[in-house]
């Protein structure tokens, strides 16, 4: 009988062990949406091998990274970056990443534009926004290039009332996320302030039933270094100056006067002084304008005129002094100089004399200083008149 060996083999497979994958996780106070030039800390919480590290973009290391669980990365300002998490086994094995997590690099707003101010010359001057913010944006006010302060807040429009020259910038504020935008370009301005109202008293110094009232105000105006007063009446523009700045001023017209005060550095104009208000000009029709027509009879003439007056006025005829009529035709005896005059039936307010008309009347002739006798008076035939005196020559 045979002898049967048997051969017994061992099989040793020796595999290389497979890296399995972990996770990053950010540490309290720390996220994977940051602000740029913000610091954060993560760690990455699987298994390791021989040897593993990070691998940042998008920031840079502060600590940790090599041989490290953790690492600690402060991120720059672009919009984006990342970690990764590299683990290698055995001396023979491969670097495998086995964590990554990208990272959102929170943007600051845009810088606004630059703010727009008002071209009025004097007084309060006012800024506004050039544009309009997104809703979780404010656009707030600023008095210095790098401000960051909310205190003037972030309306659309702001009023500067202080004298003197300014800047003023905007700058942006997310409310979401925190961040600022930085200054935009500044606005310079100056502010020249309002004159200062003339310190007057206005009283009335004339006020006749008929005609305009005079008004007078104290005080000086004019002169080195003084401003100058105008006269104005409510509804004037404010550089209304065609009432002049004399001491009296004649009221045609009834309504509110007062004064203005003008100043020739800064070019400004005050608000009105204290005002007078005048309600009882009476003021004489307007002297009729007409033409006349003249029929010459003998021992009168007949004058006739052209034109109504207005409403509320009668035209008079005048002759030595008196009223002689109304009517358009008047019938006159007497040669000489006539006019119309006008007045007002609510005033009582006459107008002065209009241009004279002269008119000449012709006489009538005298009757004959005579006799008349019968001549001859036949049975038969026609009678015969004679008259004494003259005719002719």
């Amino acid at each position: 009988m045979s002898k049967l060996s048997v051969i017994i083999l061992t099989l040793i497979v020796i595999t290389t062990p497979t890296s399995v994958e972990g996770q990053i996780v950010a540490n309290s106070g720390s996220s994977f949406e940051v602000l740029p030039n913000s610091t954060h800390t993560y760690t990455y919480n699987g298994s390791t091998g021989i040897a593993y590290y990070w691998s940042v973009s998008g920031g840079s290391v502060q600590s940790g990274g090599n041989r490290d669980t953790y690492v600690t990365v402060k991120w720059g300002t672009s919009s984006s970056g990342s970690l990764s998490f590299y683990n290698r086994e055995s001396l023979n094995g491969d670097d495998e990443r086995v964590g990554y997590k990208s990272i959102t690099i929170i943007s600051p707003p845009p810088v606004p534009s630059r703010p727009n101010v008002s071209n009025n010359q004097c007084g309060s001057k006012t800024l506004s926004h050039n544009g309009s913010p997104p809703s979780e944006v404010r656009w707030y006010w600023q008095s210095s290039e790098n401000g960051k302060s909310k205190s003037m807040g972030y309306s659309s429009n702001k009023s500067i009332a202080s004298p003197g020259w300014h800047a003023y910038y905007l700058n942006a504020f997310d409310t979401e996320t925190g961040l600022w935008s930085g200054t935009s370009t500044g606005r310079e301005f100056n502010v020249n302030a309002n004159t200062n109202p003339p310190i007057t008293n206005i009283t009335i110094q004339e006020d006749p039933v008929c005609g305009p009232t005079i008004l007078e105000r104290s005080g000086t105006s004019g002169g080195l270094g003084d401003d100058f007063w105008y006269w104005q009446k409510s509804g004037d523009p404010i550089d209304y100056t065609n009432r002049g700045r004399a001491p009296q001023y004649t009221a045609y017209e009834n309504g509110t006067y007062y004064l203005r005060a003008y100043s020739t550095v800064t070019e400004c104009w005050s608000n009105p002084s204290n005002t007078i208000t005048i309600n009882d000009v009476n003021l004489a029709p307007p002297t009729p304008s007409t033409t006349f027509s003249i029929e010459k009879n003998c021992g009168s003439s007949v004058l006739e005129r052209s034109g109504n007056p207005p409403s509320g006025v009668i035209w008079h005829w005048f002759f030595n002094g008196q009223s002689i009529g109304t009517s358009k035709e008047i019938e006159v005896s007497y040669g000489g100089d006539y006019y119309l005059k006008a007045k007002n039936t609510s005033s009582g307010c006459w107008s002065v004399l209009s241009e004279p008309l002269n008119v000449t009347v012709k006489s009538e002739t005298d009757p004959p200083i005579t006799n008349i006798t019968v001549q001859s008076d036949p049975a038969c035939g026609p009678t015969i008149l004679e008259r004494s005196g003259t005719s002719g020559g």
